[in-house]
């Protein structure tokens, strides 16, 4: 039987399975998180030493505390404005919108920016100014000296929600800190104007520069369009293009109609030629019908061949007034015969008159065509050179309105930084005493707990029952716990002097452990042992004994400290008695 026992804190009893995957008594190195009941148990055993420590870091924060000079802080507030000045006047484009938290904080880290603090150095002569440095032994302090100083001093924040930028000075003096918060607000606002004073100066000089090149350029580019006029002969292509274009939707719509009336007299020609020898067929065509000639002789062919219907119902076939009837319609039929021949001779002269007109028309709108490409192939050259002279014209014109707005008088109009709050009388600045001290003494605390964490980890040893199963993958059977010597030497037969304590009741349940785990009496030998004297092995193998004998077992107890053995003298037997090795 193993039996591991340890000093600990923890009275519960335990019996883990083992589950680390070694050899028993292997030791093997397990990386494990804080463990919080091991830093307690070090607190309980150290807190003396934690306390001195934790007690002497808040000593040296109340130190600090009092032996700190008294500080004074003034503000000064800025405000930025909304407006910015607009170089090229593309506002919707690169126009900056000081609304932005960007836009703000860029102010605000630019306060602190070295040329500021120079010209607040310069300024004011702090060089030669003993308030300034209250602290310095030197007596002429380097100018980078001192901007480093004054910036470490100032304080820029900007408050949430607005456009309002607060400078906090902290100095000695009270007076001295009040200056010295104005004087950085102030050159700061120099510092914006002089900025954008040069920034107009240099977008002047480019527009300027811009402004030249375009006009070379514009004149180049009318030089380039004459040439081109004078070259192709053309004056003023888009009006030439404009009457072409007239000119062909007058043409194109006259050769439809030409064409339109060609096949119209096509037509009639071909009804004129299928109809010779039908007089019905002939009156039937629409040109024959709208002549007035054809349609008087029409009506007087209806007569007649009525007054022959009428006669033929009076009198005999060969009477002479029928007769005569009949011969008048035949010579109306002869004379409507005739006049379809002299119709078919004018459709024929028409139609011959409509191909040569289609004709002619369609000569003229195919050299209108031509004409209309020529000047087009032409246009694209001209269109060419008078677009880049349009653009050309448009950015000089651009450059020259920027010009003008431009002017350095107008730079200087409008700040975009405004002082609306001077600083006035500093207020002292109190250390948080209670603060510093509660933090140092919270860090000697945590210092101090650390390190002996540290050290405890590092030295591998073990002191918890975790430790235990950790490290040599045993399960524990029980956890007795620790007492002090002086308790221990006045009652060394706790099991039978105190039986309801909590250390009674660990034997026994060592006892039913031991029982559960060896069964049918198989192991009957139980060794108790450890690493170092004092550390209870007397105790707990005399207290086990006893355990197992109130239980009504045959219990020997065989004491083998053969250095300094001790089992004899807790039972009243003399030294002389024999022991193991007699």
């Amino acid at each position: 039987m193993n039996l591991k026992v340890t000093k600990t804190a923890n009275h519960q009893i335990e019996k883990r399975p083992q589950t680390i995957d070694q050899a028993p008594g292997e030791f093997v190195e397990i990386s494990k998180p804080i463990d919080f009941r091991t830093l307690l148990q070090l607190l309980f055993e150290k807190w003396l030493t934690i306390l001195t420590v934790s007690v002497m870091a808040a000593g040296v924060g109340a130190a600090f505390v009092f032996c700190v000079p008294e500080k004074y802080q003034a503000k000064a507030v800025l405000q930025v404005e909304q407006e910015e000045p607009r170089v090229l006047g593309t506002e919707s484009v690169t126009a900056q919108d000081l609304r932005s938290p960007e836009a703000l904080n860029t102010i605000v880290q630019t306060v602190k920016n070295s040329s500021v603090l120079r010209r607040v150095v310069r300024t004011n002569n702090l060089a030669l100014d003993p308030m300034f440095l209250l602290n310095s032994t030197a007596k002429n302090p380097s100018e980078p000296r001192m901007i480093g100083a004054l910036g470490r001093m100032i304080t820029v924040k900007l408050r949430p929600e607005t456009r309002l930028i607060d400078i906090a000075v902290l100095h000695g003096n009270p007076e001295m800190a009040q200056k010295l918060a104005n004087s950085v607000a102030q050159e700061f606002v120099r510092e914006n104007l002089y900025g954008r004073f040069n920034t107009s100066k240099a977008a002047n000089g480019l527009l300027y520069e811009e402004a030249a090149r375009l006009k070379a350029k514009l004149e180049n580019s009318e030089q380039e369009l004459q040439a081109y006029k004078q070259a192709t002969q053309t004056v003023s292509i888009e009006d030439r293009q404009n009457v072409l274009v007239e000119k062909l939707k007058e043409l194109s719509k006259r050769y439809t109609d030409a064409q339109s009336q060609r096949l119209a007299l096509e037509a009639e020609l071909a009804q004129l030629n299928a109809t010779t020898t039908n007089p019905a067929a002939i009156l039937a065509i629409p040109s024959v019908q709208a002549d007035p000639a054809v349609v008087e002789m029409r009506k007087k062919l209806l007569e007649e061949e009525a007054n022959v219907v009428a006669l033929s119902a009076q009198y005999q076939p060969t009477f002479p007034r029928l007769l005569q009837a009949k011969e008048q319609v035949r010579q109306l039929e002869q004379i409507i015969q005739s006049f379809a021949e002299k119709v078919r001779f004018s459709v024929e002269s028409s139609h011959a008159a409509a191909v040569a007109r289609e004709k002619n028309i369609e000569s003229a709108l195919k050299g209108a065509e031509a004409e209309s490409l020529a000047v087009d192939k032409k246009g694209v050259g001209y269109n060419v050179r008078l677009r880049e002279l349009q653009s050309d014209r448009a950015l000089y014109d651009s450059v020259l309105k920027r010009l003008k707005e431009t002017d350095l008088s107008k730079g200087l109009g409008q700040a975009s930084l405004t002082l609306v709050e001077p600083a006035s009388t500093a207020v002292q600045q109190d250390l948080p005493a209670m603060l510093i001290i509660g933090g140092c003494f919270f860090l000697g605390f945590s210092i101090t707990l650390g390190m002996f964490y540290l050290l405890r980890r590092a030295k591998g040893s073990i002191h918890t029952v975790d430790d235990a199963e950790h490290l040599l993958g045993l399960p524990v059977w029980a956890a007795i716990p620790s007492s002090s010597n002086e308790m221990v030497k006045g009652l060394p037969h706790i099991m039978a002097e105190e039986p309801g304590s909590i250390c009674a009741e660990s034997f026994r349940t060592l006892r039913t452990s031991a029982s559960v785990n060896a069964p049918n009496n198989e192991k009957k030998i139980l060794l108790f042992t450890s690493a170092d004297p004092g550390e209870g092995k007397t105790f707990c193998s005399l207290n086990y004994a006893i355990c197992q004998a109130q239980e009504g077992k045959r219990t020997l107890l065989i004491d083998l400290d053969l250095r300094k053995p001790s089992i004899g003298g807790n039972f009243n037997l003399r030294s002389e008695t024999p022991g193991v090795t007699d």
